[in-house]
């Protein structure tokens, strides 16, 4: 046998002894040397001269590449990957009828195809599919891309998830667990803006999660990407529960009218903060009260979402009866109890008369009617002190024009 032959044969099962130990770092020393060595045999790509040794030089180079290419996925690196994939692609396309087929060609094939899925290189995908034969398209490594593909330009973000337990082949997990991650951003980005909240139990069918602490590892790294220190969890998780609490000190300040302190607080939350259910529960109130829009402000008590918030919104919608009250007296003469316990969001009479009696008892209920006239007579009419008014803006408009 030639030297050379045997020098390689030999390299290449010191390389074998170190990837069945998973020792990787010997394997890329000595993958290094094979692919020097490889350089010497003019029978490879793209010289394809016809030596003595051909046949076994082809299939020991497209050995050594496919081994490359599986060394590539074992050590997470898609660069190394493209690299050797295209060393090995000739030793597929240009030697038919030379070496017979190679039994990892279809599994490489269709990891090369997860890859530039991956990567959302979608018009080189289906540049790799216009190359391979028709009856390719029926193998289940190729077919395995193909639906994942179709699936994910669907949206069909469920299928996408379920595939990564169906891999036909082990080298797939890698970049199926780097597709699963994109497709559970891209459902975390739908879910926020989609919905308030979601119960543990959904959150983890829906990310397709079997357990809650990967669910809540998954949370910690989407608030804090490229942070995965137990430390940093924890502070990202112990953020995540205080946003409740959070959410309460907004209502806190809300019901005691201090806007300013409202809105400080709304700036030191980090921006994502503001698509939490609680965060997003004060400040949708805060519009609504600053828009006089008091039906959504006593509706809102129904969908508080945490048992703490029940005090405050009490007291809120306590502050927004009497709001209206004010206006209702102002406003009209009287009102129907239907009338009335629709726009005070009571649900029976008993709860009307018992608000009048203890915050309005100068109201007359009869007839089926709130009464406001009495209210209106006590009222005293104040007068406009009209001079004082004058003198002070004639004060005004002189110290502005020796200001000018």
């Amino acid at each position: 046998m030639d030297p050379k032959l045997v020098e390689v044969t030999q390299l290449f099962d010191r390389f074998k002894a170190a990837f069945k130990a998973s020792n990787f770092d010997v394997c890329s020393t000595l993958l290094s040397q094979l692919k020097v060595l490889l350089t010497k045999f003019p029978s490879l790509p793209p010289l394809f001269q016809q030596t003595p040794n051909a046949v076994e030089e082809l299939k020991l180079a497209r050995e050594i590449y496919e081994q490359a290419v599986i060394l590539s996925v074992k050590m997470e690196d898609q660069d190394a990957f493209e690299r050797d994939f295209c060393q090995l692609k000739p030793y597929y396309m240009d030697t038919c009828g030379i070496i017979p087929p190679s039994s990892e060609e279809y599994p490489i094939m269709g990891a090369n195809l997860l890859r530039l899925l991956v990567q959302n290189r979608i018009a080189e995908f289906h540049t790799e599919l216009e190359l391979l034969p028709a009856k390719a398209l029926d193998n289940a490594y190729i077919k395995h891309g193909v639906e994942l593909e179709q699936s994910f330009m669907e949206g069909a973000y469920n299928r996408v998830l379920s595939a990564r337990q169906t891999a036909p082949h082990e080298t797939y997990i890698y970049f199926m667990d780097l597709l699963v991650k994109t497709v559970r951003d891209e459902i975390a980005g739908c879910s926020e803006k989609g919905y308030d909240y979601l119960s543990i139990n959904d959150a983890k069918q829906m990310f397709k999660f079997s357990s809650d602490k990967e669910l809540q590892q998954y949370i910690a790294e989407f608030y804090m990407p490229g942070l995965s220190s137990p430390e940093h969890v924890k502070k990202c998780l112990d953020l995540l529960k205080e946003y409740p609490i959070m959410g309460a000190n907004l209502l806190r300040l809300l019901v005691q009218n201090r806007i300013a302190e409202f809105h400080t607080e709304l700036e030191l939350l980090p921006a994502k903060a503001l698509d939490n259910a609680y965060i997003k529960h004060g400040v949708e109130l805060e519009q609504s009260f600053m828009e006089g829009a008091y039906n959504r402000v006593l509706s809102a008590r129904q969908t508080a979402p945490h048992e703490t918030y029940i005090y405050f919104m009490d007291l809120l919608v306590k502050t927004v009866r009497d709001e209206i009250a004010g206006c209702s007296e102002k406003g009209y003469d009287y009102l129907s109890i239907n009338d009335a316990k629709q726009m005070f969001k009571f649900s029976s009479d008993k709860e009307l008369q018992q608000y009048i009696a203890e915050e309005h008892p100068e109201w007359d209920v009869k007839d089926g009617r709130v009464l406001f006239q009495k209210a209106k007579e006590s009222q005293p009419c104040k007068e406009i002190p009209a001079a004082p008014v004058i003198n002070q803006t004639l004060g005004y408009a002189r110290e502005l024009e020796r200001i000018v």
